[in-house]
């Protein structure tokens, strides 16, 4: 696999491949290599290869500069044609360009590379940086037309991005997973007591106001000047567990609206406390603001600790994690006034609060669980590797 940055750093892809690796090396038979780029200039922290276990495996390449969150590492394609020496298949993972560029460089130097299938999984569009998307575009279609399967985790990806419009018929939706078993111990098995403890901690009015969570980075996307807008209009406790650099004027318009007394920031909760954060809830917000929001994976881990959820209509996964009616509720993205009445709606009839928990509780189990997600990117796997080897023989 091949990755912007390691598992190591904290991100929502990087969390994806540590999960996917890690549920893959549980078949004894199976090994993975994950390659990506130091996040240091010149200093890569995985000196080599470090080994997680008998068949996971990491290394890392050093970075010389970073260009638009982008880094550039100049050994990249001479480690992906070392390591291709022993793949049966490359996995990689965008949005990374100079990914992109290192492989296809890789490629037009290694003949043996020419006979390994190549998968992608494609978490995002690039929306930001509109003017280097514009130069990266000719690589990424060469990039792309090169793949025998793209992977998407929804299906409002594949039929919404442009991007993906001229390869729709190599595009495969397997949704992200999550370790369903872990949060379901805080809601049925037997530490469901500790997330009712948690939520006294977790609580400024000793549960005489609803709990809303915010779990995530502080960044623009993530809209949450928006809940906080919102909350003005409800009366409800917020907790916001996330770091990032809107942090201090996030703290300062919470002062301005007056909001100091029911709104908590956290920078970080260890797993076993966010999955109790999760339990002791009474909804998870994700009100994010523009297409960067790929997915949100915090929904499907709130859904799996038996938490409904409202998150805003983006023509991204978010609106397949959340399904409207079903494990949460949906709403018109920026609006604070529609977020508020959608919060209200969930505070003030609790029938229709514990509907959407029991149902987000059944469909994470059925939908976004580790195994499904496993399962079916081995499925992949084969198909490409039995069609690589029936073309290579004829």
């Amino acid at each position: 696999m091949v990755n912007k940055y390691l598992p190591y750093v904290l991100g929502g892809i990087e969390g994806h491949i540590a999960d996917i690796s890690r549920e893959l090396c549980k078949n004894p038979e199976l090994s993975v290599d994950v390659l990506g780029a130091s996040p240091d200039l010149n200093k890569p922290r995985v000196s080599k290869q470090e080994n997680l276990s008998q068949n996971l495996r990491w290394h890392e390449v050093a970075t010389w500069k970073t260009i638009a969150n982008t880094p550039i590492a100049p050994h990249l394609s001479q480690k992906i044609i070392e390591m291709s020496a022993s793949a049966d298949i490359i996995h990689m993972h965008m949005p990374y360009p100079y990914g992109d560029y290192a492989y296809l460089r890789a490629l037009a130097k290694s003949d043996t590379l020419k006979d390994i299938p190549l998968v992608v999984t494609y978490h995002a569009d690039i929306v930001k940086q509109k003017e280097i998307k514009k130069l990266y575009k000719p690589v990424m279609n060469k990039f792309l037309s090169r793949a025998h399967t793209i992977i998407v985790s929804s299906p409002q990806l594949k039929e919404n991005s442009s991007d993906l419009a001229p390869f729709k018929d190599k595009v495969e939706v397997i949704p992200f997973g999550c370790d369903t078993e872990f949060f379901k111990q805080y809601v049925v098995g037997d530490k469901r007591h500790e997330a009712q403890a948690y939520r006294a901690e977790l609580s400024m009015s000793e549960h005489k106001r609803p709990l809303i969570l915010f779990v995530g980075r502080l960044v623009y996307y993530k809209g949450i000047e928006v809940l906080l807008k919102a909350l003005t209009q409800i009366d409800a406790d917020l907790v916001i567990v996330g770091k990032g650099p809107l942090k201090t004027s996030l703290v300062q318009q919470s002062l301005e609206l007056k909001l100091t007394h029911r709104v908590r920031f956290i920078d970080q909760l260890s797993q076993e406390n966010l999955a109790k954060a999760y339990a002791a809830a009474d909804v998870l917000c994700l009100p994010s603001i523009a297409n960067s929001e790929a997915f949100g994976l915090v929904q499907i881990e709130t859904h799996a600790a038996k938490t409904p959820t409202v998150a805003s209509a983006l023509t991204t996964g978010v609106s397949f994690a959340t399904k409207h009616g079903v494990d949460g509720l949906l709403f018109e993205p920026g609006n604070d006034k529609e977020l508020a009445r959608s919060l209200n709606m969930l505070f003030t009839h609790k029938d229709l609060l514990e509907k959407l928990s029991e149902q987000a509780f059944k469909r994470a189990q059925e939908v976004f669980s580790f195994e499904q997600m496993t399962q079916k990117t081995l499925e992949v796997y084969k198909h490409s590797i039995g069609f690589f080897k029936s073309h290579i023989s004829s």
